[in-house]
Order: structure tokens, then sequence, then C-alpha cells
């Protein structure tokens, strides 16, 4: 299971010649690679789901919105839209990207660097778990 708790000394597993799916953390411990990737997996699905019930609700706020007569209301609502609308791009673009992260943990790729291949840092994925690039890729 994925350490909670934060640390000076960052998390970094490797693998050795410990038991099928086992790997041991710097500290000594033994970290089971399933329990990472289902933890990975049940963080991106309630993200996802999430998400879904944000679009969700922008697109009701926004079809469901009575025009007042004023003209200076309809400004201001015309600009609370535009945002909404943005914020709900922004919410489908993550939703495709965590989709691409699922995606990536069926086939074993998930964790890897797009660009250079390597493995992306913990947590990197621990802040941004459908991070699809390495913090050196990403600059």
């Amino acid at each position: 299971m994925e350490a909670r708790f934060r640390s000076k000394v960052p998390l970094v597993l490797t693998h050795i010649n410990v038991p099928s799916g086992d790997l041991i953390d710097n500290k000594g411990r033994y970290t089971n690679l399933d329990n990472i990737m289902t933890d990975r997996q049940t963080t991106l699905l309630n993200l996802r789901q999430e998400l879904k019930t944000r679009v969700a609700k922008i697109e009701k706020d926004i079809h469901n919105r009575k025009t007042s007569p004023k003209f200076s209301d309809q400004a201001v609502d015309r600009q609370n839209d535009d945002v909404l609308l943005n914020l709900k791009d922004e919410a489908k673009e993550e939703i495709s990207l965590i989709d691409k992260a699922l995606l990536k943990l069926e086939r074993d790729m998930y964790g890897k660097c797009e660009k250079c291949h390597q493995d992306i840092r913990a947590e990197r994925l621990d802040a941004l778990p459908f991070a699809a690039y390495c913090s050196n890729c990403a600059a």
C-alpha cells in the first residue's frame, strides 16, 4: 500500500529479488506493486467521476439559466457562461487524460514518461495521477 506520510527522503521503489510483484522501498519495506496500481486506478476513477459530475452540473447550469431583461445582467451572465464553458472544457480535457492513464494501467505502461520512457516519480503521480511526462520532460 502506498505511504500516506511525507518524508524528507523520497520514496524510491526498486526491483530486486523479492516475491513476484513486490518491491522494496528505500526504507527496506516490502511494497506490493499490484496494491499501488490498484490505488492509482481507484484514484483515477474517482477523479474521473468527480469531473464528469462537474461537467454535468455546468451543462445543467448553463441550459437552465433564465435570461435577465437588463442588459447589464445579460453581460455579466455572458461572462459567467464563458468562465463555465472554459471550466467545462478543462474538465473534459482532464477526463481525456485520465482515460489515457487508465488505458496505460491496463497495458502495464502506467508511470512511464511518454518522451524519455523513464519512470515518473511517485510524488509527481501522487500530485498528478494522469501525468504523461516526468518532471524533466514536462518542463
